[in-house]
């Protein structure tokens, strides 16, 4: 007994079984041909190897610049931030470093996030209280004089401390 379909299935498949068909004669050509795939191979671990540094000869005493970074003016300390009720009731600690440029009158300028905590309400805590109009750093010196330097100020937020 043969199986006999209706001419409209016929027309609907024969699109698919000649496709099939194709796709089985590139995988029987590739079988015969010989097949190869090449994976990709891993390189070796990297070996630390350590180089002797360069000596380099020091400038003259008249070109060397004495640069002094900025630094927390004993006459005004920053203070802690107000740790954010939130984060105290979520247990969130951490380590936020605030990158600012330190102006020759001792301002901060340009207080941004440097490095995360991992916790936005700390980051946000560091870089307000950072903001403020009154806090002011020892500036940096080249020479004796102040000049604008940037650096990273770290504000740590543990509960313990709060």
């Amino acid at each position: 007994m043969a199986l006999v379909l209706p001419r409209h299935d016929l027309a609907r498949r024969s699109p698919v079984v000649a496709l099939i068909l194709v796709l089985h004669g590139a995988f029987l050509y590739l079988l015969a041909t010989g097949i190869r795939f090449d994976l990709p191979r891993v390189p070796p671990p990297l070996e630390l190897v350590e180089v002797p540094a360069l000596a380099r000869p020091a400038p003259p005493p008249a070109i060397a610049a004495r640069v002094v970074a900025p630094a927390v003016d004993p006459r005004r300390p920053i203070g802690r931030p107000p740790y954010p009720a939130q984060s105290a009731r979520l247990g969130q600690e951490g380590l936020v470093r605030i990158g600012a440029c330190v102006l020759p009158d001792g301002r901060l300028a340009d207080v941004q996030l440097a490095t995360s905590s991992g916790h936005a309400l700390l980051d946000e805590a560091a870089r307000r209280h950072l903001s403020r109009p009154g806090v002011r750093l020892a500036p940096g010196t080249r020479d004796g004089v102040a000049v604008r330097m940037c650096t990273v100020i770290p504000v740590r937020f543990t509960i313990a401390d709060r």
